[in-house]
Formats: structure tokens, C-alpha cells, sequence
């Protein structure tokens, strides 16, 4: 009877650590396949489906559309015969009014004795020794000058926003213009180009 007992007390040990070694031998493929899953489902999801959308979607956007890139103009330049004209850097702006017409201008001395009540006026601005002036028109009309030398018919651009009051910033772009020499410039090769910029006097009326 204790032999039976002893027998049966061993078969039923067997029997369980047969089982639980089974349950052992099924706990790899849990660990190996929701592991894995999450590693090359989830985790992988997030770093190649919404952040690289992120990354290539509205950065791109905010690159390519939001941040639209001011236009660019060269530096003003202004030669005669080849020899580029120093010093014109005293700028002045007015809105020219003639006949229904009206332009914004900017005109550049190579001097600074010049007034802003002066550049408003109609009437004429005495000229000083060694002068030298350049002047552009942009609206109804846009011409290019060089003292008495007028071109007319030049692709000006205004680039700064409309003047308001005095002292506002008046930007015109020129692009490379030979103007036809006139006066003391005759027979003169005279090309002009690049920004001209100048404060705000007001306006000129005709």
C-alpha cells in the first residue's frame, strides 16, 4: 500500500513539472512576438509615419511658403565713359503730380546741401559747384535721368511701401539703363543702375 502511494505521489510530481515545463517552453514566442511588435510596430510608426511627416510635411511648408524672401535690387551704380560717379549717397523722395499722372521719384545728390522744402517745390533748385545727380520715377511715370539726361520708358520698380508722411524710406529698383546724354553729357556713355533710395519731402505738384 505505501509502495502504491509513493508510486502514484511520483507520477503526480512528474505530471506537474511536465506541465509547468510545457508553460515555460510557450513564454518565448509572447516575449519575442509583443516585444517585437511594439519595437517594429509602435515604436517604429511614430518615428517613420508621424515625425517624418512632421519633418517633411509643415517644415517644408513653413520653409517654402510662409517666409516668401524680400526681393533683392544691386547697389546703385552709376558710370559715365566707365568711370563709376562717387559720393551719391543724399537721397530724396516726392510724389511728382502732373496732369492727372503721378510718380513716385527719388532723386541723389553727391552733396547734402540740399532741403527736403527745396526737393518739394516746383520751383527750380540752384545748382552747386561740382553737382552730380540721378534721379528715377516709378508709376504713371518711370524714367531714368542723370542731370539734364532723361530716359524715358525704364522698367522702374517701387519696392518699399507707398510714403505716408515725411521721413518714410521710399525705395525704387532700376535695372541696367544707358541713358542718352544731354547737355554737358553729350556723347557721353552714361549707364545707370541698382537701388535708389531716399527720405519721404512730400509732394511736387505741377
Amino acid at each position: 500500500m505505501k509502495k502504491l502511494l509513493t508510486v502514484l505521489a511520483i507520477g503526480a510530481l512528474s505530471s506537474a513539472c511536465g506541465k509547468k515545463g510545457g508553460d515555460d517552453k510557450k513564454a518565448p514566442p509572447a516575449g519575442s512576438g509583443s516585444a517585437a511588435a511594439a519595437g517594429s510596430g509602435s515604436a517604429a510608426a511614430p518615428g517613420s509615419g508621424s515625425a517624418a511627416a512632421a519633418g517633411s510635411g509643415s517644415a517644408a511648408a513653413a520653409g517654402s511658403g510662409s517666409a516668401a524672401a524680400p526681393e533683392a535690387c544691386p547697389p546703385l551704380k552709376v558710370t559715365i565713359d566707365g568711370v563709376e560717379v562717387p559720393g551719391l549717397v543724399h537721397g530724396y523722395a516726392v510724389t511728382e503730380k502732373e496732369g492727372g499722372k503721378s510718380s513716385e521719384q527719388v532723386v541723389i545728390y553727391n552733396h547734402d546741401k540740399h532741403t527736403c522744402e527745396q526737393l518739394a517745390t516746383k520751383s527750380g533748385i540752384p545748382i552747386e559747384e561740382g553737382e552730380v545727380d540721378v534721379r528715377a520715377n516709378a508709376g504713371d511715370t518711370t524714367t531714368v535721368g542723370v542731370g539734364a539726361s532723361t530716359q524715358f520708358g525704364v522698367a522702374v520698380k517701387m519696392i518699399s511701401a507707398a510714403p505716408t508722411k515725411p521721413g518714410d524710406i521710399v525705395t525704387l529698383c532700376v535695372p541696367e539703363t544707358k541713358v542718352t546724354g544731354f547737355g554737358d553729357l553729350k556723347d557721353k556713355a552714361i549707364v545707370v543702375s541698382g537701388t535708389f533710395t531716399g527720405a519721404y519731402c512730400g509732394v511736387r505738384q505741377f
